[in-house]
């Protein structure tokens, strides 16, 4: 993969990636950053190495199924428990503009596969 610099992006919105399979009793709530064309270019590419690293971690994450989710995940949370973690978020400020530094691959439930830093 080519050199990527940092990426500023619009933290506008949250997404949930819905319970599935064998967690159905949790979602993955996420911060769902604007579409700016830098960064879905980045996005495709680090998905066409991804795809080519790892296989069969679900069409949320694969470019393979024609539609990954851009998202930054914020957690793994109990289905009941999401009202109340979005009023927190809703009243914390951080909706408005981020600088994308890094990429992170996690399995789920969240643990740590391997970041990609962005140069400056």
């Amino acid at each position: 993969m080519k050199s990527h610099h940092q990426i500023e992006v619009g933290i506008n919105s949250i997404t949930i990636l819905p319970p599935a399979g064998e967690h159905s009793d949790t979602a993955v709530l996420c911060f769902a950053p604007t579409h700016k064309k830098d960064f879905v270019d980045f996005y495709y590419e680090f998905h066409d190495k991804l795809d080519e690293y790892r296989t069969g971690i679900g069409c949320y994450y694969s470019k393979a199924f024609g539609n990954p989710i851009f998202h930054s995940s914020i957690g793994v949370f109990n289905v009941d428990c999401l009202k109340s973690i979005m009023n927190m978020i809703f009243s914390s400020y951080a909706f408005g503009l981020a600088k994308i530094n890094a990429l992170e691959l996690y399995t789920y439930p969240m643990q740590l596969i391997e970041r990609y830093e962005l140069t400056k």
